[in-house]
């Protein structure tokens, strides 16, 4: 018949038990990362569309600079009412789209066609770019001084990324702490079972005729059924 070790059960329920924590800490750790991260695009965004209103308000109020951007200005392929403004730097993780009336304006080299907007405000929306599509995060923005709809957006995939060391710098830690964690439990578990084996030690070193009862000094609450069901088998020898 097999034995069965006490300590290794022990072992086994209280490592199991430590890795479902652990698991369970690093999935919450995954759903907060993203959080967090889609929560710093949304300020990010809003930040943005502040910036960009001034910009037009600027760009509208001079005719100067409102005629410099429409000489830069070019249309896209057979959309007549598409134009790009290339002369502006913009990155690939965020871009700019204006709508003058039926216009649509694409501010950036980099800059994807958005969605005509509906309504004002933030959501995520699939977008083809070029040979790449992928999900934005886009917000919406009515002018109406200038009856001007604004769209500002960011690649969520950049975001990702970012979100993504975001969260290996709070799993890494949890990942130095596991096997500490086990090494403590293996220690605590040894220790624990200690007096267990000094009483099996005491037990073993008693002589064969000795039949006085056995002290219950030192012994774990635990251990006192054992203790008291050897003094009573003592007792009736």
């Amino acid at each position: 018949m097999t034995q069965i070790s006490l300590r290794r059960r022990l072992l086994i329920i209280l490592i199991g038990l430590v890795m479902l924590v652990w698991l369970f800490s690093v999935g919450f750790a995954a759903l907060h990362s993203r959080t967090v991260v889609l929560s710093q695009i949304d300020e990010r965004l809003q930040r943005y569309a502040d910036m960009a209103s001034y910009m037009i308000a600027t760009v509208v109020s001079d005719p100067e600079i409102e005629a410099h951007f429409s000489a830069k200005a070019s249309r896209l392929g057979n959309r007549p009412v598409t134009m790009r403004v290339a002369s502006i730097n913009s990155s690939e993780e965020q871009a700019i789209n204006l709508w003058f009336g039926d216009s649509q304006v694409l501010l950036g080299e980099n800059a994807p066609v958005f969605s005509t907007p509906e309504k004002a405000g933030l959501l995520t929306q699939y977008v083809t770019q070029a040979d790449t599509a992928g999900e934005w995060r886009i917000i919406y923005r009515h002018l109406p001084s200038n009856d001007v709809w604004l769209a500002v957006g960011v690649d969520l995939q950049h975001a990702q990324d970012n979100g993504a060391a975001t969260f290996w710098q709070i799993v890494l830690p949890l990942l130095v702490v596991m096997p500490l964690t086990a090494l403590l439990l293996i220690v605590g578990v040894n220790r624990g079972l200690s007096p267990l084996k000094q009483l099996a030690e005491s037990i073993a070193a008693r002589r064969p005729h000795a039949l006085s009862p056995l002290s219950a000094d030192g012994v774990p609450k635990e251990l006192h059924p054992v203790v008291d069901a050897l003094n009573e088998l003592l007792a009736r020898l």
